[in-house]
């Protein structure tokens, strides 16, 4: 009779076995032919060791002997025949759609009952029984201890084959682009896993970032990624997060320091396109992916999660081609800026800041090095690169762990492009920038019949629009951690109308001068930047953020209304605001002349840090700090400084980044800003101001000798060795 129960039990174990295999196999838990082999022989082991396990139990409670007890134990084995429908792939037509997806576990919930009545009988019959020895309890007991380790060898070897099957995820990074935005990234495919080290940092939270390549579309795109990142330190401890993707770019998972046990040194991270069911997060059973679908992640990256006034979270927004000359606030005659107006009252606002080139390149590598542009190498049609001596602030910011992300439009107008230089620092560089652009044609105004007005259209999530939409929410997902992000608007310099800007300085009779076309586009984007700024001020975070609102230059239209805008260096495209937003710095205007330059190091000083190059700029947080803005412009070189009274305009004659042995240089002309008007000079007074003339003419000088300096020009450096007699300069590269 112990023989059959034997043979019982390993047929039901097989059986089992086979079960469990099948229902796991579908969920990913079997992965090729021996993980298989292993996962039957480790369910039958274990349901041995559970079935001798229950008979020296009884037989401890209730010592036997004869045929009774292993007779009905091997009749208990027989509920597992109920599995044979799902074996031999049965077709059953259940009367509710649910138990059809739940089908494996009817079946065990079937097994369990008949299988329970079974051991119920089975006891009973030891009951009834005549008394047997004890002792053989031990031996039962014994034999269910060698079937629990034979499962648990079994076991260990079908998680490892597991493992082994999972897709490799790659261990380094590369840059990668999704929708026209850079980050430092993986592919990593469903179900594979990814084992990163942790600093021993404090205050730290992790950053996750996530895309979907451009290869994957279709109905199948997921819309969501559910990801499951398992800490290891003194402690084990496993957080589930979950977000929703984006179709613009990259998609921001965030995991506080206090989701993170205390002392981790490393964690793993996995992903599946469906939420994970309970079970799974309780057992922590990963299977195996059954697609080959892939994501792209960004990290993680490890940032400071408590920024305060000394160590402020910072925006820098630059509205390309705005000019003060154009902003109501400043003294323009026609209201384009009134909502930057009216909350330019709470702010600390310079009427008289200069751009230190009127060219965007220049300008914004300025705002990031503190740099003149000689010093940083971007200037006319020089590129960079920036010289490896200098630091960005994106990049001294990152080192502190900040959050960083740029979005430059620079597919817009081809400049500020990843590659060029400014990506460094910026953990996202999104170029992307769409205008769209519609004719007038293709769009429907309707116009009510009770009224002569015409219902406006609405605008579309395009152009500046856009770029401010992508970077609010970039700032939303990252409000828990301190973050600095750049932001350059181009769309104001297209001076495009657009049918969705309105027509509030236009005549809908005739054709609008480019004037008009600005102020339009402008008065338009002054309610997108209002809606953004009040956004940022709605925020718990706005305590402890910066926000600077300046322009890399203006656009010139001191030729008139009807002619198309200028770009040199006159007043109108040197003079830029500067409105600094920061609920510890005192409001107000200030009179005092800055420059771009003094920008960086200002923010800088916030918190006492410095560059490791020698800025330009400097902070003027604290008050005036007595500049005397220095401006560039042209591949002739055209170097311009100013006062508060004296502007001096000096043609060097050289090129940029170049060398001559002597300056072929005009004599620098002096004007008194007192005699300008519309942005024209008035009489050349450098003779009777010899000596602010040669002192401002020394100072340039100087700053052409610092582009010349080893590690501060631009490489490969040109030296320009003048002919006469009609003949071409002889230029000799030196690398």
């Amino acid at each position: 009779m112990l023989a059959l129960y034997l043979v019982a039990v390993g047929l039901a174990s097989g059986l089992m076995g086979i079960f469990v295999h099948g229902a796991l196999a579908e969920l990913g838990y079997a992965a090729g032919y021996q993980a298989s082999l292993l996962l039957v022989g480790g369910v039958a082991a274990a349901y041995v060791c559970f079935q001798f396990l229950y008979y020296a139990v009884v037989m401890a409670l209730k010592p036997s002997r004869g045929g009774h007890l292993p007779v009905s134990e091997a009749v208990s084995q027989c509920a597992t025949l109920v599995f044979l429908p799902s074996l031999l792939n049965v077709t059953i037509s259940w009367p509710d759609p649910l138990l059809e997806r739940v089908e494996p576990l009817v079946f065990l919930g079937v097994f369990a009952v008949l299988h329970g009545f079974g051991k119920l009988l089975s006891f009973f019959a030891a009951l009834q029984s005549p008394r047997g020895i004890r002792f053989w309890a031990l031996g039962w007991l014994g034999l269910s201890g060698a079937a629990a380790l034979g499962a648990i060898v079994i076991l260990h070897g079908w998680a490892v084959q597991l493992e082994a099957a999972r897709p490799e995820a790659p261990e380094t990074t590369q840059i990668l682009q999704v929708a026209g935005a850079y980050a430092e990234a993986r592919p990593v495919a469903e179900g594979s896993v990814i084992e990163v080290a942790l600093s021993d940092t404090p205050v730290r939270a992790l950053t996750l970032r996530w895309a979907v390549p451009e290869k994957w579309s279709g109905t199948d795109r997921p819309t969501q990624v559910h990801a499951t990142i398992v800490f290891r330190g003194a402690s084990r401890q496993t957080s589930h997060q979950s977000v929703r993707l984006r179709d613009d770019g990259w998609a921001t998972m965030q995991i506080s320091a206090d989701s993170i046990p205390e002392g981790a040194f490393s964690c793993s991270i996995s992903w599946s396109a469906q939420r994970e069911p309970a079970w799974r997060r309780i057992t922590g059973m990963r299977p195996v992916a059954r697609t080959e679908q892939e994501l792209l992640l960004s990290g993680p990256i490890e940032h400071y999660e408590d920024a305060r006034a000394d160590q402020p979270n910072i925006v820098i927004l630059a509205v390309e081609g705005l000019s003060s000359e154009h902003m109501s606030r400043f003294g323009y005659d026609r209201a384009t800026t009134p909502t930057l107006d009216s909350l330019a009252g709470s702010s600390l606002r310079f009427a008289d800041a200069f751009t230190t080139a009127p060219e965007a390149s220049a300008a914004s590598m300025t705002i990031l090095t503190g740099l003149y542009p000689l010093q940083h190498g971007y200037l006319g049609r020089h590129a960079g690169p920036l010289p490896t001596e200098v630091t960005t602030l994106p990049e001294l910011l990152q080192a502190k762990g900040y959050a960083t992300a740029a979005f430059t439009e620079g597919r817009n107008t081809a400049d500020l492009l990843f590659g060029s230089g400014f990506e460094r620092g910026f953990e996202i560089f999104d170029e992307a920038y769409d205008a769209g652009s519609r004719g007038i044609d293709e769009i429907v105004v309707e116009e009510p019949e009770d009224t002569d007005t015409v219902e406006p259209v609405t605008p579309p999530t395009a152009g500046s629009h856009a770029t401010l939409e992508k970077a609010r929410r970039w700032i939303d997902a990252h409000r828990d951690v301190r973050f600095m992000t750049f932001i350059r608007l181009t769309e104001l310099q297209d001076n495009e109308l657009r049918p969705w800007y309105g027509a509030p300085f236009t005549d809908a009779s005739e054709e609008p001068s480019p004037r008009d076309a600005f102020d339009t586009t402008l008065a338009y984007l002054d309610r997108h930047i209002g809606a953004f700024l009040r956004h940022l001020q709605d925020q718990t975070f706005r305590q402890n953020t910066i926000v600077i609102v300046t322009s890399p230059y203006g656009l010139d239209f001191s030729e008139g209304d009807n002619q198309p805008p200028q770009v040199g260096i006159r007043e109108m495209s040197l003079r830029v605001p500067v409105l600094v937003f920061a609920p510890w710095i005192g409001r107000g205007a200030r009179e005092d002349l800055i420059g771009l330059e003094d920008i960086a190091p200002a923010l800088l000083s916030i918190s006492g840090d410095r560059f490791p190059h020698r800025p330009d700029g400097q902070s003027f947080l604290t008050g005036p700090n007595g500049n005397e803005p220095l401006s560039v412009y042209g591949d002739s070189l055209v170097m311009t400084k100013r006062s508060s009274r004296w502007r001096m305009v000096w043609d060097t004659g050289i090129e940029p980044f170049t060398m001559r042995p002597n300056y072929d240089a005009g004599s620098p002309r002096l004007y008194d800003i007192r005699r300008m008007q519309g942005g024209r000079w008035g009489s050349n007074v450098a003779g009777s101001n010899a000596s602010l003339v040669n002192r401002w003419t020394e100072e340039m000088e100087q700053q052409l000798e610092r582009q010349n300096n080893a590690g501060l020009h631009k490489s490969p450096l040109q030296i320009i060795v003048p002919h006469k007699g009609g003949f071409p300069d002889l230029r000799i590269t030196v690398k």
